[in-house]
């Protein structure tokens, strides 16, 4: 089975390095990365889908980006860091589970490995051939 295509969402470097980081000790090195919504769309059109896209402080103010995200299926599923009792977190899961993207999960700041590790098993296993090519 082939690596996944992420697409990390994150304006500050720090943070960018440290999720890209994480995903390649899962074993995932098909990743791009954006600074802002912008970009991520124009990354989209440009260079295709991906499987998922990892929302890391930029997810509670992209929410239309969220609908269109979905509506042009650019993407299968999204992971958004954040913390599940702040407003703007619980905003941004349910506008995404409302478009019809599977969330799969919230990644809290400075969480461990392992539990993005699982969110990505949970996606390698209920989508048996990622949708990309």
């Amino acid at each position: 089975m082939r690596s996944l295509k992420v697409l990390i969402v994150e304006q500050h470097p720090a943070r960018l390095l440290q999720l890209h980081q994480m995903l390649n000790a899962c074993g995932v090195f098909g990743v791009r990365v954006a600074e802002d919504c912008g970009a991520a769309r124009r990354s989209l059109e440009r260079h295709g889908p991906v499987d998922i896209v990892l929302f890391g402080s930029q997810a509670t103010s992209a929410l239309v980006f969220l609908d269109n995200l979905a509506e042009a299926g650019h993407a299968a599923a999204l992971v958004i860091q954040g913390r599940m009792e702040c407003a703007e977190t619980t905003n941004a899961v349910r506008r995404a589970r409302h478009a019809g993207l599977w969330v799969l999960g919230v990644l809290a700041p400075g969480e461990a490995t392992c539990a993005l590790h699982g969110m990505l098993q949970r996606f390698r296993v209920h989508c048996a051939e990622p949708l990309i090519a």
